[in-house]
């Protein structure tokens, strides 16, 4: 493991690499000049389902694949590990693609959920997965039918993701009090996204993917074909696949059409008899239904993990230092206190987390061309809410750098960057506004207070908690 693997690692990642110790296979940094058919940049799920995805269809394809640090060091390993389908972004959906595209894109997460646990059981990757199931719990009477209208507007097509549960039934089998009901999507559940990004990083390398780690992109040329610049030498390629998450926004083509903001997780010691006593031990992944919204979870190792958004924003989408410290707002005890406190109460991180998150002002990943640029692909977007969505977009980049794209060409997350935030200052200072505004309608709504109208008029222009209510 190299300095930068330890110096960044978090807590799932650290896992994941002492369970792999020296069995790890081999990805040394790009050396010299190269060529090849498929050129993928980012070691994370999108990376290496596109690169796994690339070599099911055709084994002789020469892909190689580089990375900045090492394979998982960024979103794929930071995150909660919620295995979530997209149902909750129905409304969204159907308002931008309309029914029957929103339904379909609905039922390819369904099973790009399933394929992720069938894959993990086939090639041994033990990821610890739970389906147990996502719980959205209600922190106030007046939020218990937030789910409704999606509830709704699935029921006349016989899709009925979300089942209704009483605050009753939330407390005896999982011990979380203080809501006020709730709805659970039973089919979903959590997993160690640790170990997921590393073990599809050993079934890429054992199926001929070459993997350069510690190979940063340094330049991005557009001709054709395309080229990607390393410290150690140039890679050409037919083509390129980006898989980059937040720091796609540093392109200028996605730039308008990302938000880089933080997200911040972390877990406690292990609490095996309180878990075990309270039920939590076999819970769901959690979300409350604030607009800045709470994530808590079990891990299988008997800790609970929680999380939070930070308060990190990126400026013309530049990540630093700052997102790798974003922590304080999620450990500020006075807010935990007030926030999770009745639902899970005296949470004291033992270790704790943080990282960008590429959000889009509608909540949705987009998959496509780089305009102007065909042979270069992206996939981002995906607003936190990755871990089985990237199994799309893997499937959806292969399909196209091979020009098979056919079953996607008429998907609704394969479209162009949406251009939709406005150029920086304005951007960075508008969103700023916004997330400021969101946590100001969380105190006032939860304090029994009615949020300003320059509040109520700012949690309007993007998409906030986990689901817009899309015809809006």
């Amino acid at each position: 493991m190299t300095d930068t693997a330890i110096r960044f690692a978090n807590y799932w990642l650290e896992q994941a690499l002492a369970e792999e110790g020296d069995s790890t296979l081999p990805a040394p940094p790009l050396e010299g000049d190269a060529s090849c058919d498929i050129a993928i940049v980012g070691g994370g799920y999108t990376g290496l389902w596109t690169a796994i995805e690339l070599k099911r269809r055709r084994p002789g394809l020469d892909v190689r694949l580089i990375e900045k640090h090492i394979c998982g060091w960024g979103a794929s390993s930071r995150n909660a590990g919620y295995l979530l389908n997209m149902w909750a972004k129905y409304p969204t959906m159907r308002r931008l693609f309309g029914v029957e595209r929103a339904l379909a894109v609905g039922h390819a997460a369904d099973l790009a959920l399933e394929e992720v646990i069938a894959f993990c059981a086939e090639n041994g990757i033990d990821a610890e997965i739970a389906r147990r199931g996502w719980l959205w719990g209600a922190t106030l009477p007046q939020t218990f039918d937030e789910w409704r209208p999606i509830v709704d507007a699935l029921a006349p097509y016989q899709v009925s993701p979300l089942r209704e549960i009483s605050a009753e039934e939330i407390a005896d089998r999982w011990g979380l009090t203080g809501l006020h009901g709730g709805a659970i999507d039973e089919k979903a559940g959590h997993l160690q996204p640790g170990k997921l990004v590393r073990g599809l990083r050993r079934v890429a390398i054992e199926r001929g993917v070459t993997v350069h780690e510690n190979t940063p992109m340094t330049g991005l040329h557009r001709g054709s074909p395309p080229s990607l610049s390393t410290p150690g030498g140039t890679l050409r390629a037919r083509r390129v696949v980006l898989g980059m998450y937040a720091w796609a926004a540093q392109l200028p083509e996605l730039r308008r059409s990302l938000a880089v903001t933080g997200y911040a997780n972390a877990v406690t010691a292990p609490m095996p008899e309180r878990l075990e006593k309270s039920g939590f031990a076999d819970g769901p992944a959690f979300n409350d239904t604030r607009n800045m919204i709470n994530s808590l979870r079990p891990t299988a190792g008997r800790r609970v993990l929680f999380g939070k958004p930070g308060r990190a924003l990126a400026w013309a989408g530049n990540t630093g230092e700052a997102f790798e410290h974003d922590t304080g707002w999620l450990l500020d005890a006075e807010r935990r206190r007030r926030e999770l406190g009745h639902i899970m109460p005296d949470l004291e991180a033992a270790y704790a987390w943080s990282g960008p998150i590429d959000r889009t002002k509608d909540g949705l990943p987009f998959f496509g061309r780089l305009p102007g640029a065909r042979d270069i692909l992206y996939a981002t977007g995906f607003s936190g809410d990755g871990v089985g969505p990237c199994r799309m977009a893997g499937k959806a980049m292969a399909a196209m750098a091979l020009d098979e794209d056919g079953d996607w060409a008429d998907f609704g997350l394969v479209r162009p960057p949406m251009q939709d935030l406005p150029p920086e200052p304005v951007r960075w200072i508008g969103v700023r506004m916004v997330r400021s505004a969101l946590a100001r309608t969380d105190a006032a709504i939860h304090g029994g207070r009615k949020p300003g109208p320059v509040t109520r008029g700012l949690t309007g222009l993007m998409s906030a908690g986990i689901a817009s209510r899309g015809d809006e």
